[in-house]
């Protein structure tokens, strides 16, 4: 939209104290998706930009989440990882949840949810980033997608179709 020009100078989306970490907007740019970490708990939450309305989606423990949210706004995931923090935390648990509300859905073990797809299906890497798996989120159908033999994949991203993807392997 707009070339990708600023239309209006920078306005602050939160102003309460409560840490965050890294969010996900919906395509439109309607919905936000971050995590928030209060005492000792965490929690996925969910920001009508328009309205300004936030919800709670789900409680997690203390855990860097990663959000991700699917291109039309309906499903978030995030991972449950097995560190309380930092940025690189690593595999955990992979969860899913639509933004109406409802019980996560766990989609994987040892793993990390890596993004969407734009037919919504949620990508995640395995094997120590080695592999990346293509998950159906209602049925569970799992598709892998790419193997690497030359070390973790990271940071996933497909183009704006599907017909490509990029990732980092570090040397």
């Amino acid at each position: 939209a707009n070339a990708g020009r600023a239309t209006g100078p920078l306005k602050r989306v939160r102003d309460d104290a409560a840490p965050t970490g890294r969010a996900s907007l919906s395509e439109d740019g309607r919905f936000l998706l971050f995590p928030k970490y209060e005492f000792d708990s965490g929690g996925l939450w969910l920001r009508e930009l328009q309205t300004g309305h936030e919800r709670q989606l789900v409680a997690t423990p203390r855990t860097p989440l990663n959000p991700v949210m699917s291109v039309d706004g309906r499903w978030g995931a995030y991972t449950v990882t097995a560190v309380e923090t930092g940025g690189n935390s690593g595999p955990g648990q992979g969860f899913v949840n639509e933004t109406s509300g409802g019980v996560p859905q766990k989609v994987c073990e040892s793993c990390e949810v890596a993004m969407w797809t734009r037919n919504t299906q949620i990508v995640v890497s395995e094997a120590e980033g080695k592999t990346l798996t293509r998950i159906e989120p209602r049925s569970g159908t799992r598709v892998p997608l790419l193997s690497s033999s030359q070390g973790p994949m990271d940071r996933p991203m497909f183009g704006p179709w599907g017909a490509w993807v990029t990732f980092n392997i570090p040397e």
